[in-house]
């Protein structure tokens, strides 16, 4: 299951940030391996992204790797800077465990997270919260800027009245809609 929302900062401007939240299930926990898994892929900013999420061995124990994955997108030369807040979502919230980090990222960027980000036992432990029914959930929260080589496509809400574009207001099905 993939939720994704967006929204822009008020008072952006051509250097403003675009913020964009990947909320993750993940099942079958248990058959995570080093291969790897990726989410559905969510846009934000024009940009396509999913998250990654896999089982490594590190010094004698076995982690949990997070990490965000830029899709190739229309072009082969964007850049865009980065900050992600990467989340493992616990029963009880006050125990969510973040982890952060701030970086470019380009057209031939590879997955950036962490190797490391919860320890093995820890995540499959029911009695530490973080999984149930063999799930978890993963959170990644964007704000990216300077988002340089991908074209932006307006949004307009047209149930919106207060849009600057509209000059009349048609009703369909008792809905209505502002047009120009």
């Amino acid at each position: 299951v993939i939720m994704a929302s967006r929204k822009r900062s008020v008072g952006d401007s051509a250097g403003g940030a675009e913020h964009g939240v990947i909320v993750w299930e993940v099942d079958n926990v248990a058959d995570l391996s080093s291969n790897g898994r990726l989410s559905a892929e969510t846009e934000v900013e024009g940009l396509p992204w999913k998250l990654l999420t896999m089982r490594t061995p590190q010094d004698g124990a076995d982690f949990l790797c997070v990490a965000l994955a830029p899709m190739t997108g229309e072009s082969n030369l964007w850049r865009v800077d980065v900050e992600a807040a990467l989340i493992l979502k616990n029963e009880d919230e006050k125990q969510d465990v973040t982890m952060k980090f701030a970086r470019p990222f380009a057209h031939d960027a590879t997955p950036w997270g962490f190797t490391n980000f919860l320890e093995w036992a820890t995540l499959t432990d029911p009695a530490k919260g973080f999984i149930k029914d063999d799930k978890i959930t993963l959170e990644a929260r964007l704000s990216l800027k300077n988002v340089k080589g991908f074209r932006k496509i307006p949004r307009v809400d047209f149930a919106d009245s207060n849009e600057s574009c509209h000059d009349v207001a048609l009703i369909i099905e008792g809905k209505k809609l502002h047009v120009n």
